[in-house]
């Protein structure tokens, strides 16, 4: 799954709880519930040197923190919380780039089992969009409580 829904989804737990260890711990963990979804990823291979691959990744960020920024807004008290779970929400993807980039050997497990997580493979944007947009919908809901 791309990077904005990770992050709309920690923002609804962050939202939630009132503890920020929990927050990324649950981030954590539902990142890997939701990856279990059909979804369509718009990078197969992640090379950090690769100004394509930044750029798509930071766009995605810029647009997650956008809608994070205007969804939360109203919850000044509960940055920190929210954070901590968009930070878990995130921690996968990230450590699997990182691997992809530099092959450290103590993030190949999680390489290899994030990678078996994501057993809808290969899915064209429209096919994947519907799980995306059902989880994007239910955290705006969450957040919009």
């Amino acid at each position: 799954m791309v990077l904005t829904p990770h992050m709309l989804v920690g923002a609804a737990i962050g939202s939630q709880v009132s503890n920020p260890w929990l927050a990324f711990c649950l981030g954590l963990f539902i990142h890997y519930l939701i990856d279990l979804l059909p979804h369509w990823d718009y990078l197969k291979k992640f090379e950090i040197s690769n100004s394509k691959h930044i750029s798509k990744v930071g766009l995605d960020l810029i647009i997650g923190g956008i809608l994070v920024l205007l969804l939360t807004w109203s919850e000044p008290q509960k940055v920190i919380i929210i954070l901590a779970a968009i930070f878990g929400s995130l921690l996968p993807d990230f450590a699997n780039g990182i691997y992809m980039s530099y092959k450290f050997k103590w993030l190949k497990h999680h390489f290899l089992f994030h990678n078996k997580i994501h057993i809808y493979k290969e899915l064209s944007f429209w096919q994947g969009l519907p799980f995306t947009l059902l989880v994007v919908i239910i955290s705006f809901y969450i957040l919009l409580l």
